[in-house]
């Protein structure tokens, strides 16, 4: 993965890393920036963007929320999509959180 500030006209197609608000424009975290993007805020006055290009290998953190999300789940909850590397799993039965904790050998 390539993490860096960029010039706005450089980081069309790179993940932005934080939201990003100038005057009326706003873009959450996580949205891939178009060139009509890049131009809005180039325009309004924004000289960089902090984003993150994936390497071929990557996968993008909401599909890694729902990998881990999906692991953790068994019955009686349910997954929300993924937005932002976050995944929400809710209960949809009351009653109490049992987890087995599993020992994994320790690496040398």
């Amino acid at each position: 993965m390539i993490f860096a500030d960029l010039p706005v006209l450089d980081a069309v197609g790179a993940l932005l890393v934080h939201s990003v608000k100038v005057g009326k424009l706003a873009f959450r975290k996580g949205r891939k920036l178009s060139l009509d993007d890049a131009r809005a805020l180039a325009a309004a006055g924004r000289a960089t963007v902090t984003v993150a290009r994936l390497d071929r290998d990557d996968i993008g953190e909401d599909i890694a929320a729902t990998r881990l999300a999906e692991a953790l789940v068994g019955p009686n909850v349910t997954l929300a999509t993924a937005f932002t590397g976050r995944c929400n799993i809710t209960a949809t039965a009351a009653g109490v959180l049992v987890i087995d904790r599993v020992e994994r050998p320790k690496e040398n």
